[in-house]
């Protein structure tokens, strides 16, 4: 099953295949046969979660990691790597989280958050903390 459903399903506390049966499909349905696996596969787009979540009384909140503003040729960070540290960790602290990013094979990957730093992304890109819909 995709990395990102189990993810998911992890920090909504339900089963994967409720989650295929929500979305509508599983992303395993091959859209690019000329690329390897898994990269060859459908997949999710982030935004297929929010209706999930909210469903279960959590507001997903997109972060994206490191934030920056230019052209493609020009593309600038708007903050420091210390900066976009302490600022995870105010967005993450005592929060359930999935974090999508690169593997150390260099492939998309999503992770659960659990309160602990994971060693299975070698490179961040985008969090979706899930916050209880009363906190906000």
């Amino acid at each position: 099953m995709n990395c990102m459903i189990k993810a998911f399903a992890e920090a909504l506390k339900c089963t994967e295949f409720e989650l295929v049966k929500e979305i509508g499909h599983d992303g395993c349905e091959i859209w690019w046969p000329e690329l390897a696996h898994p990269v060859n596969m459908r997949g999710f787009n982030i935004m297929e979660f929010m209706w999930p979540c909210m469903h279960r009384g959590y507001a997903p909140v997109l972060l994206d990691y490191s934030p920056g503003i230019g052209t493609r040729d020009d593309f600038r960070k708007i903050w420091d790597k210390e900066k976009e540290e302490r600022r995870l960790e105010y967005f993450m602290h005592n929060r359930k989280a999935v974090i999508l990013g690169i593997n150390k094979s260099g492939i998309p990957h999503a992770v659960y958050w659990d309160g602990r730093k994971s060693d299975e992304l070698k490179d961040y890109h985008q969090v979706v903390v899930l916050v209880k819909r009363h906190l906000i």
